[in-house]
């Protein structure tokens, strides 16, 4: 059992955030006490914060891992191959969770990236914030995700694009065929 206490702190507790001064214990990296002068033991990790403010972590509802270093959809797009995308995810999932989201909505990445980036995170490979991942944008022609020419792919779709040019509910069930529903929707249950 890991035991850290965080020490002379502002707590920022419940659900209306109430300043109080507190210390903050945490076993096997889940908070398990929040009291004031607790109590600690020769095995602990004791960190003084010295009067600083912990509050509970912060929440990212509209993120893109996969976007660092883009300006435009053909940054986004072509400019970076899947493998630079993916890479970018993981820098942008570390640094996410160093500056205090405990928790981002991924809502849209190319190839499939932010859900493998959501796997990493969870079986600890990676560090990273807990993500909820949506895969692929499904968008209609001239839609949000519509944003290239089509002669530079002679017509067919870019399979690792950000969006899936969908027209109708028919073409959205191709689109789902061989695909786990859950796998795109961002589901932990997969």
């Amino acid at each position: 059992m890991k035991r850290t206490v965080l020490r002379n702190g502002t707590v920022l507790r419940g659900s209306t955030l109430e300043a109080v001064r507190a210390d903050v214990v945490i076993v096997d990296g889940l908070i398990d006490a929040v009291a004031p002068d607790t109590a600690t033991n020769s095995g602990d990790v004791v960190y003084d914060l010295n009067g600083t403010t912990v509050m509970p972590g912060l929440i990212d509802s509209h993120c893109h891992l996969i976007y660092r270093d883009v300006a435009d959809p053909y940054d986004i797009e072509l400019r970076k191959s899947i493998a630079e995308a993916t890479i970018d995810a993981v820098f942008n999932a570390n640094l996410l969770l160093r500056s205090g989201f405990t928790t981002v909505r991924d809502v849209g990445s190319r190839d499939n990236i932010g859900v493998e980036v959501r796997r990493a995170i969870d079986s600890g490979a990676i560090p990273g914030p807990r993500v909820q991942a949506a895969g692929q944008i499904i968008s209609a022609p001239g839609g949000l995700g519509d944003f290239h020419p089509s002669h530079i792919f002679e017509d067919r779709p870019y399979r690792f694009g950000l969006a899936a040019q969908i027209i109708g509910p028919f073409e959205q069930e191709r689109w789902y065929a061989g695909r786990s529903r859950t796998a795109w929707i961002g589901s932990r249950s997969e």
